[in-house]
């Protein structure tokens, strides 16, 4: 998942796919922000409606720095195990660094880095780890921004510290139209080569497109392109190629934004012949996992309002589903700490006592609401900047966007938990 997918609505900001173990089913690693701080997590992916278990965390190596851009899982030596590669912005400098992988009770190690060519023109937008030629040696594939336009580079993934070789470049037929939203390799089609996934918006309707990749500079070549179940809804934030059914067909992990919630799906691609989805998980991998033991229900909904961090989350079923800044009270008017539930819902309240009007209105308490930031008569609305600053009047204040989604989200009834 490139780096645009780290939405407001949920913690994940990468996603990736890799066998750690050489057993021929690939897992799934997800890059999380839980509570300002970047943490990978390795999961055996989703079977059915089955989630994986969580089989490793790294908050420390991987994530060491906390600048981490995009991601990718790539094997570097032909043993079957892969690495993971990152690209991270050190102070405004992009660098590669190639890292062993993730399991638990297995140290995690730097392997190699490249300083010079891969991040070369600090512009790395996305990568993709791919094996081109079926020699079970992975290549990176890497797009990068050259002012207004997308470029796609291929290179040898480097063994020590020193600079990677590029190996082929394509200006034409990948990122024609400029409008990519994620990439992935994927062996779509059981040749034992990987092609390259990519999510295009096109106007709004985002499609599906599979290229494949040669070790050279020129177009490569489109072997399809689908529209259907994989992009329905146009909200796809980011996907991961790789064999999560044992099969000789790689398939596609695909992470979507639905109203605020973060789903991951699993589908067969066009080459395996039938499009279909073959697993899902809504709770375990898009969850923030470092959050879920703090919640206070595990069974429906709920919103809590964190006054000292200021920040509000929604939670479902225990799980995070998204969180937002916010403005609660100020020191002398302050918001009421307690649980509570939504009492009542007005779409375009007005406060007489302070004549300004307060949309999508969410009361939890007498006199005291969750809104969006206020408007005064003629228009004038209360900016943006005063978001994470105690400036209320005891109301609990959310931006545009956020605001209507947690109206449309939290129906009358749903608990509200506000503490400091």
């Amino acid at each position: 998942m490139p780096k645009n997918a780290g939405a407001q609505y949920s913690s994940i900001q990468a996603m990736t796919a890799f066998d750690t173990n050489k057993d021929g089913i690939d897992e799934i690693g997800v890059l999380k922000n839980e509570k300002g701080k970047q943490v990978f997590y390795v999961y055996e992916a989703p079977r059915g409606e089955r989630t994986g278990r969580l089989l490793a965390e790294d908050a420390k190596i991987i994530p060491s720095g906390q600048n981490i851009v995009s991601i990718a899982g790539m094997d570097y030596n032909q043993d079957g195990i892969d690495e993971v590669g990152v690209v991270k912005d050190d102070s405004g400098d992009q660098n590669f660094y190639l890292y062993t992988s993730p399991r638990f009770a297995r140290p995690i190690k730097r392997l190699a880095e490249d300083r010079w060519e891969i991040p070369y023109g600090d512009n790395v937008f996305a990568l993709a780890g791919l094996d081109v030629n079926g020699d079970k040696l992975s290549e990176v594939g890497v797009l990068k921004r050259v002012g207004s336009t997308l470029r796609f580079y291929l290179y040898s993934i480097p063994k020590t510290v020193t600079k990677a070789v590029k190996v082929g470049q394509d200006n034409w037929s990948i990122p024609s139209g400029n409008n990519i939203i994620a990439i992935a390799g994927v062996d779509y089609n059981g040749d034992k080569k990987d092609k390259l996934a990519v999510i295009k918006n096109e106007g709004g309707n985002y499609k599906l497109y599979i290229y494949r990749v040669e070790a050279k500079i020129g177009k490569s070549k489109k072997v399809a392109e689908y529209s259907g179940i994989i992009t329905a809804g146009n909200n796809i934030v980011g996907i991961a190629g790789g064999n999560f059914d044992h099969d000789p067909y790689g398939e596609l992990a695909v992470m979507k934004n639905e109203n605020g919630d973060y789903n991951l799906y699993i589908y067969d691609l066009p080459g395996e012949g039938k499009v279909r989805q073959i697993a899902v998980d809504k709770h375990k991998i898009p969850g923030l996992t470092g959050a879920v033991s703090s919640a206070k229900f595990t069974k429906g909904k709920y919103i809590d309002i964190d006054i000292s961090e200021q920040k509000l989350t929604i939670y479902r079923d225990g799980i995070p589903r998204g969180r937002y800044p916010i403005s609660t009270g100020k020191w002398d008017m302050p918001t009421p700490i307690g649980t509570f539930a939504i009492r009542a819902k007005i779409p375009y309240a007005y406060s007489k006592k302070y004549n300004l009007y307060m949309p999508w209105w969410n009361e939890f308490h007498p006199g005291y609401g969750i809104h969006e930031l206020p408007e005064w008569k003629g228009g004038i609305k209360e900016g943006a900047g005063h978001l994470g600053i105690r400036v209320s009047h005891g109301c609990v204040r959310l931006g545009v966007g956020p605001a209507k989604f947690v109206y449309d989200w939290a129906p009358i009834g749903t608990p509200v938990v506000v503490h400091e």
